[in-house]
């Protein structure tokens, strides 16, 4: 290296270090680091290479269960706004209560399917909206890069676009949520510009304005949850202020009204408005409504099946912790231990990056995070709905390695360690969104042994997008020849619908079915991702059962079985349907010969022994199909009714105590404990077990018949004809 170059090289680093004037002490001096001008390239690169990247994986990701119900807002939205207002149908969407979240993107998405020709049955009206999806990830992960930016400086903005980017489930939603990511996309944006609006106090400008009104109608325009952004605004301004105060001295709050904080309410202002004309039902009633929608979802709470921490619970019902969990276990280690690194850095990491944003950066993520869990908040899908605080945390920890790279900068070896450990963390999301491109929101980090760990235990792919590979792949083996008409079926029937529409002349029809009644209808081909399949079955190794095709696997797991319909099995539960208990007999044998130990047929035999009242054979066909799938709890009733009838009552009791260990809203469960209790003569516990199961279902007529005789029983005929009554009563 020359001598002037040297001189160059000695000078920038001490101008680096220099404190600016132009700002007061509150906000961090952005350091130059070592090849600002390489690092400056890099951000320029990256940013689009990531845009074009994440477009062309959109294409090829599968739809998201829940755009059935977006679908349809779409078009109501469209034909809402075509007719100005005079087709009202998006004003009240009692399925999915669609009416409550903004429009913007499916407006924005409608007409452009419009625009287009793309009706809802083609795969182009799918990949216009999965395009724009994309946009908003990218725009998230930009206005992520450029807020880091600001606090921290290229370098370290260039580690949160990356990281951000190589975060799979972030990406995972990017390619195919319309929901979450547009609002996360909005709540980042409306940071960024309101952090540069402080930057530039008090002369904001009208960009900024613009900019942090923009951010804050596309959060509100998509979720009502984006009014959390006005308590952001005030809180962080009334800290900026407080901070300001200490530097410049006493403020002059009239000015201030007058100028900056009147801008930031023109902003404020400016985002509602924007926010209410792209959402119908907010129109109607501007400030009402919106917080009727936020009361709603706040207390609405999905009530469905999840799989958490090896079990099946119902989501209202899930742990404090679930949200944090699933965060834990689902991103990075680069970020976990990037947060890490912020805390226990502490007061270097504020001096270094200064109160104000650090506590913007914190607050952001952390008090939604601890809120919901403060609510214990009815949650499902992992933290999906959660996925807006992610950004902010990626910036925390892009900030906390470049700071920790900033101490060592002067020890190359340990440097160069330091960006070892950061590329070596990173490995494995990186592998994983490679070799999963299509479904990267799969993914699970090492803290719980990866997706081998995660399954039977946590939700892998919990909204069936791999539905798309299956079909292709069905599609090359010729499971849908030229000539033949093929039925299949899914518990995921909707995405499996729009993929066939139109795309083989009709020949291929679709249809639903539940997972665990599936062949008590006729079909050729099933696909049944893991959602909704029991946790002990999926981890007993015994799921995908032996009619199983292939699957669609991440990193070998399965995430859907194809299955192959129809046959003996499907004769046999036609036959249990007309009470034809010796033909069931013969079909499912001849099922369980050809498919030994394939759970369905036994337990289409359990049910035939039970018609056939050899209860022996029943339970012993129960406890086969248990070994295989020790967590359905109807198999249970099967067995316990089995045992009842042969006269082994206390094994008959602790059999049915066992559905209600599965699942305790399971009334069934009650009636026949109680049931057992009276043949015993525990009258008292009989009773109390036939009451558990009327709070349950209050309409139960043989439960007051069984009352009515428990006390008979007791001596109680006052009560007994009371029961008897009710039993007369319900038709």
């Amino acid at each position: 290296m020359s001598t002037s170059k040297k001189s160059q090289q000695s000078n920038k680093e001490k101008d680096s270090k220099k404190t600016s004037v132009n700002k007061p002490s509150i906000f961090p001096q952005v350091l130059e680091s070592y090849n600002e001008q390489m690092w400056d390239k890099v951000y320029k690169i990256i940013l689009p290479v990531f845009a074009v990247l994440m477009i062309f994986m959109a294409l090829n990701s599968g739809l998201n269960a829940d755009e059935e119900f977006q679908y349809d807002y779409s078009k109501k939205l469209v034909d809402y706004y075509s007719s100005f207002g005079a087709d009202e149908a998006a004003l009240f969407i009692e399925k999915g209560n669609m009416h409550y979240y903004g429009g913007l993107f499916d407006t924005i998405t409608g007409f452009v399917n419009d625009l287009l020709g793309f009706e809802q049955t083609e795969a182009g009206y799918r990949h216009v909206r999965h395009i724009f999806i994309a946009l908003f990830g990218w725009l998230a992960i930009f206005f992520t890069a450029q807020l880091t930016r600001l606090i921290g400086g290229v370098r370290a903005a260039v580690l949160a676009a990356c990281i951000l980017f190589l975060s799979p489930r972030f990406l995972g939603h990017s390619l195919m949520n319309p929901k979450d990511i547009p609002f996360a996309m909005g709540n980042i944006m409306a940071i960024y510009f309101l952090y540069k609006s402080y930057l530039s106090w008090p002369s904001i400008n009208w960009k900024q304005v613009a900019g942090l009104a923009g951010g804050i109608g596309i959060a509100i325009a998509t979720r009502a949850g984006g009014l959390l952004l006005f308590a952001y605004m005030g809180l962080f301004t009334i800290v900026f202020l407080f901070l300001w105060s200490k530097t410049q001295g006493k403020l002059d709050l009239g000015k201030m009204i007058k100028g900056p904080i009147l801008k930031l309410g023109i902003a404020a202002i400016g985002g509602y408005v924007l926010a209410v004309v792209f959402w119908p039902f907010a129109l109607q009633s501007p400030i009402g409504n919106p917080l009727e929608a936020l009361t709603e979802f706040s207390k609405l709470g999905i009530r469905i099946r999840v799989l958490f921490e090896g079990q099946n619970i119902m989501s209202d019902t899930t742990a404090v912790t679930y949200a944090l969990k699933w965060v834990i276990i689902t991103i990075p280690p680069a970020v976990i231990l990037g947060f890490v690194l912020s805390l226990g850095f502490g007061r270097s990491f504020i001096q270094r990056f200064k109160l104000l944003p650090s506590f913007m950066l914190f607050f952001c993520f952390a008090f939604p995070l601890v809120y919901v869990m403060y609510k214990d908040s009815t949650l499902h899908d992992g933290w999906r709905h959660l996925i807006f605080l992610y950004p902010t945390l990626v910036a925390l920890a892009a900030l906390s390695w470049d700071l920790l790279w900033t101490k060592f900068q002067d020890k190359k070896a340990i440097m160069y360690g330091v960006l070892g450990v950061l590329v070596l963390l990173q490995i494995n999301p990186t592998r994983y969104i490679s070799m999963n491109s299509a479904y990267p929101y799969t993914y699970f980090n090492m803290l719980v042994g990866g997706t081998n760990g995660a399954f039977g235990n946590y939700e892998t792919d919990y909204w069936g997008v791999s539905l798309k590979q299956a079909i292709e792949e069905m599609d090359e083996r010729g499971y849908f020849p030229e000539g033949d008409t093929v039925m299949v079926v899914s518990h995921f029937s909707y995405s499996l619908q729009k993929y066939i529409q139109n795309k083989y002349q009709g020949r291929v029809k679709t249809g639903y079915v539940k997972y665990y009644s599936r062949y008590s209808k006729n079909w050729d081909y099933g696909i049944f991702p893991t959602r909704y399949i029991r946790s002990g079955q999926l981890r007993s190794g015994n799921w995908p059962n032996s009619r199983s095709l292939f699957t669609i696997d991440a990193d070998n797991i399965p995430l859907l079985s194809v299955e192959k319909g129809g046959g003996a099995i499907f004769a046999g539960e036609q036959a249990i349907r007309n009470n034809d208990f010796v033909s069931a007999y013969n079909a499912f044998s001849q099922e369980l010969e050809a498919y030994p130990n394939h759970p369905d047929a036994l337990l289409g035999m359990t049910r035939t022994c039970l018609g056939l009242q050899k209860w022996d054979d029943a339970v012993k066909y129960a406890d086969d199909y248990i070994k295989l799938a020790p967590d359905y709890s109807q198999i249970y009733i099967f067995k316990g009714n089995g045992l009842l009838n042969s006269g082994k009552l206390t094994e008959a009791i602790r059999t049915f105590q066992k559905v209600l260990a599965i699942d305790p809203d399971y009334n069934l469960a009650y009636y026949y404990i109680a049931y057992c209790h009276l043949r015993i003569g525990d009258y008292n516990a009989a009773l109390n077990n036939v009451m558990k199961h009327l709070q349950l279902n209050p309409a139960s007529r043989e439960a007051y018949k069984l009352a009515s005789d428990i006390y008979r029983s007791m001596g109680d005929n006052e009560k007994a004809v009371e029961m008897l009554n009710k039993y007369s009563s319900i038709r």
